[in-house]
């Protein structure tokens, strides 16, 4: 008789088998990557591999931003500061108000700067050493703060492409940099000691600078424009700089630009007093590599005339932005004239003496694309001289809000589609009336993406665009429209994305909807307002 075989302690107690399959990191580190903030915290207390892998991804790194303290009720940082935890962060910011002085970290900070890519420190003052322990720092910003307690600097910042100054001195920094690409400073206070520390940093980085941005008193340009080895090949911001000298030496010692910003500021409050006080500096000649240009004005206190400087050109010139400006004369019209390349056009805010120079200046680009005009005025607005502008056919996408009928007639506003008979896509923000819509469709048979904010229409409007719009594929409808059923029906049939209000019907989703309309079309009336 064979024997039983009786169950060990041994068997009884087998270790279930593991679900936690051994996953390569790489492939946890695509998993994790598509994970919220939230979950992607959870799953880093799951287990030491899963927090390893989070810790060895520099893309799930850039996703942890640490503030020291941690607690709005902490005001000071010293020894008996603890932080919450070591997480693995590439972005760190100490924040503290009225330059309060960041005592000794070094118990825990080596173990968390060792990951960090961009430091911010803003209203406090820090030892040097804090960055030393930083060695794969990239930007710096320093915000209201300061470096104190400066002996002897022993190391380089060998990775620091990007460095911020905002109301704050460099102090050692201009020794530390070996490749900075990013600097930008911003000062309120004109500060002889100040401007000594900006242009020896500038100096010190003026080889390898690619783009600098420059918030500060006039003064400080035209000792910056002295550094005979600066040369710009990227990017240049000035703002709030008023006096033409300063700025003229600024740009026509920076002759490889390719992007351009200037952002100034109104020099008078109101609009109707002498113009000739509110008139900006004049844009120099010598600008022949730029490809963007912004101007703008920042704040609200009246529009600032510009004008050209005749004979400047942009033969390389790509896209040009104006804010919030009065467009003086015929300048800007002979400046686009040499411009070939010219494919995007934004004027926003912007006023012009008469609807012919507006339409000159927006036909003379040959290459134009995109154009963007919106909010603008004109000032006369009675012009009995023929339209002169020549159509361009170029263009595929058109912006604009239509002016008040006190400012501009309507003919002349119609004509203005005449002007661009190519066009794609177009989008009119304001000022829609049923004549608008008919012109539109009529005149713009291309038209394949729509947008349209209501001003005031009726049933009509939208027969006109079923009517003649039958390359459109993309339409957006915002404000109250008379849509009936039928309408619904064939928008949804018809085109591949059709929006409303809150609504969106796209891809496989317009069936659905084409069965529920089926289902309620014997309850429709031919006034039925659907939304």
């Amino acid at each position: 008789m064979p024997k039983r075989k009786h169950l060990t302690r041994s068997r009884a107690g087998a270790k279930r088998p593991s679900i936690d399959l051994p996953l390569p990191p790489e492939l946890l580190e695509r998993i994790f990557l598509n994970l919220e903030f939230k979950e992607l915290l959870q799953a880093r207390r799951t287990c030491r591999r899963w927090r390893d892998a989070i810790a060895s991804c520099p893309e799930l790194r850039d996703r942890f931003l640490l503030q020291f303290p941690h607690d709005r009720a902490i005001t000071k940082i010293n020894r008996n500061y603890k932080p919450l935890g070591d997480f693995p962060a590439a972005n760190v910011q100490f924040k503290l108000a009225d330059y309060s002085k960041i005592g000794s970290i070094n118990a825990w900070w080596p173990r968390v700067a060792s990951t960090v890519t961009c430091l911010a420190m803003r209203g406090c003052e820090f030892a040097v050493d804090v960055l030393r322990h930083v060695p794969n720092l990239k930007s710096l910003e320093l915000d209201s703060a300061r470096i104190g307690g400066v002996g002897r600097v022993d190391f380089k910042l060998k990775n620091l492409r990007k460095l911020a100054l905002k109301e704050a001195r460099p102090g050692p920094l201009s020794g530390m940099i070996v490749r900075l690409e990013v600097l930008e400073c911003r000062s309120e206070v004109e500060d002889l000691e100040d401007l000594r520390s900006i242009v020896s940093l500038i100096k010190s980085a003026q080889t390898s600078l690619v783009e600098l941005i420059l918030d500060v008193p006039a003064s400080y340009l035209q000792d910056i424009a002295q550094l005979t080895e600066l040369r710009l090949k990227k990017d240049l911001t000035i703002v709030d700089s008023l006096d033409e000298e300063p700025l003229h030496t600024m740009l026509r010692s920076q002759s490889n630009l390719k992007r351009l910003e200037l952002k100034f500021a109104s020099p008078i409050i109101d609009y109707n007093e002498d113009q000739e006080l509110n008139t900006l500096p004049a844009i120099p000649t010598g600008l022949s590599t730029l490809e963007h240009l912004r101007i703008e004005c920042v704040d609200d206190s009246g529009w600032p005339k510009l004008n050209f400087q005749r004979g400047c050109r942009f033969p390389k010139l790509k896209q040009l932005h104006l804010e919030a400006l009065v467009v003086k004369g015929e300048s800007l019209r002979r400046s686009l004239r040499y411009s070939p390349n010219l494919t995007q056009l934004t004027l926003d805010s912007c006023d012009f003496t008469s609807w012919n120079q507006l339409l000159r200046v927006i036909t003379q680009p040959k290459a134009l694309r995109s154009l963007s005009f919106t909010t603008y005025e004109v000032m006369k607005t009675l012009e009995e001289e023929p339209i002169s502008a020549k159509p361009c056919k170029s263009l595929r996408y058109l912006q604009l809000n239509v002016p008040e009928l006190d400012e501009v007639p309507q003919a002349r506003v119609f004509a203005l589609f005449r002007l661009f008979p190519h066009l794609t896509e177009l989008r009119i923000e304001s000022g829609v009336d049923d004549e608008l819509v008919k012109e539109v469709c009529r005149k713009l048979t291309r038209l394949e993406r729509l947008t349209l904010r209501v001003g005031s229409t009726t049933h009509r409007a939208v027969l006109y665009i079923r009517h003649y719009c039958r390359n459109l594929k993309y339409l957006t409808l915002m404000g109250i429209w008379k849509l009936e059923i039928e309408d619904m029906h064939y928008f949804v049939q018809k085109l591949d994305r059709f929006s409303h209000g809150r609504f969106e019907f796209v891809g496989e989703l317009r069936y659905l909807i084409l069965d529920c309309v089926k289902l309620n079309e014997s309850d429709s009336d031919s006034d039925v307002d659907l939304f």
